[in-house]
């Protein structure tokens, strides 16, 4: 996952830099083309990481490796091994508090992509 990019929309969908204003956050991003990956329906998992370390949970789980990872939110695909532009919404259910926040990104139990952003006053 490549050009990762957070935007904060507030309860009409538009674009907000209030933290206080902020409603649903809308993370895009673009899956490369790879034509050694299996094509077909996909699920990609958001994390989102709280600047006090703990991540945000939606209350399921997925495998990555030896692991059973929470996620924040998630997103089905249909992936034919070209470039896609993706977008997950992610309803806010909890104060945000200032700080940075990291993103990371998950398909096939592979980390496919991380960023982070900033929330301000």
């Amino acid at each position: 996952a490549s050009h990762i990019s957070v935007l904060f929309l507030n309860g009409r969908d538009k674009e907000t830099n209030k933290s206080g204003k902020i409603e649903k956050l809308k993370i895009n991003f673009t899956l490369s083309a790879n034509k050694l990956a299996s094509s077909g329906q996909k699920t990609v998992y958001l994390r989102i990481k709280r600047p006090d370390g703990y991540y945000i949970s939606s209350g399921g789980t997925f495998a990555a490796g030896d692991s059973q990872l929470s996620y924040s939110d998630s997103r089905n695909i249909t992936y034919e091994n070209q470039s896609l532009d993706v977008s997950i919404y992610h309803k806010v259910t909890e104060q945000l508090t200032v700080g940075k926040y990291g993103v990371s990104l998950y398909m096939d139990g592979k980390m496919i992509g991380e960023s982070s952003f900033l929330i301000e006053k």
